[in-house]
C-alpha cells in the first residue's frame, strides 16, 4: 500500500532540531544575565530611581504588544510558506508591509505615551521629565529586535538566533555596568 504525501509522518528539519541545545543555553544564560542586571540596575540606581525604571520598562514591554499588532504571528505562519514556495518577491512584499505597520504602530503608540506624560506624572505622583521619549525609544528599538528574532524564528535559524541574542544579552549587561558606572540614571537603564 502506497502512502500519500498528506499521509507520511512529519518531522522537525535538522535545522530546527540542531539548535534546541544551543536554545537551552542561550536561555540559561539569558536567564543569568537578567538577574544578574536586575541587582546591578537596583546596586547603582537605587530604590526610587529603581522603581521608576521599572515602571517605565513595565509600560514599554505592555505598549509593545500594541505595536507589534500580532504581526509576529503571522510571521511565523507566512514566511516559512514563502520560502517553500520560492517567492522572493512575495517574502520581501510581507516583510515590507509587516515591518511598515509595525513601525507605524510604534510610532503612533510612542507619540501618545509622550503626549500622556502629564497625565501619568499625576497618576504616579513622580516627575518622570523626559523617561517616557526614552520609553519610547526603548519600544521603537524593542520592536525591531522582536521582528528580526520572529523572520529568523520562521526561517529555522535557530542556532543563528541563538548566538546573536546570547551576544546581545552580554553586550547589554556590560553596556549597563559601565553606562550606570559613569552615569547612573534611569534614562541610561533604558537604553
Amino acid at each position: 500500500m502506497n502512502a500519500s504525501s498528506d499521509d507520511a509522518p512529519v518531522f522537525l528539519s535538522r535545522r530546527a532540531v540542531s539548535g534546541i541545545p544551543l536554545t537551552i543555553v542561550n536561555n540559561s544564560i539569558l536567564s543569568v544575565l537578567f538577574v544578574g542586571t536586575s541587582a546591578i540596575l537596583f546596586r547603582y540606581l537605587g530604590r526610587e530611581k529603581f522603581g521608576e525604571m521599572t515602571l517605565c520598562r513595565s509600560i514599554g514591554e505592555f505598549l509593545l504588544l500594541a505595536c507589534s499588532l500580532g504581526l509576529n504571528i503571522a510571521a511565523l505562519r507566512f514566511v516559512p510558506e514563502l520560502v517553500v514556495k520560492k517567492s522572493r518577491t512575495g517574502l520581501i512584499r510581507f516583510l515590507a508591509q509587516t515591518a511598515g505597520l509595525e513601525t507605524i504602530a510604534g510610532v503612533v503608540v510612542c507619540a501618545g505615551l509622550i503626549a500622556s506624560t502629564p497625565y501619568l506624572e499625576k497618576r504616579f505622583d513622580t516627575d518622570l521629565g523626559w523617561l517616557m521619549f526614552y520609553t519610547s525609544l526603548f519600544i521603537l528599538a524593542r520592536l525591531f529586535k522582536q521582528f528580526v528574532d520572529d523572520v529568523m524564528t520562521a526561517l529555522f535559524e535557530v542556532r543563528s538566533m541563538s548566538i546573536v541574542s546570547i551576544a546581545q544579552g552580554v553586550f547589554r549587561a556590560l553596556l549597563i555596568i559601565v553606562c550606570l558606572y559613569f552615569v547612573p540614571e534611569v534614562y541610561m537603564a533604558l537604553l
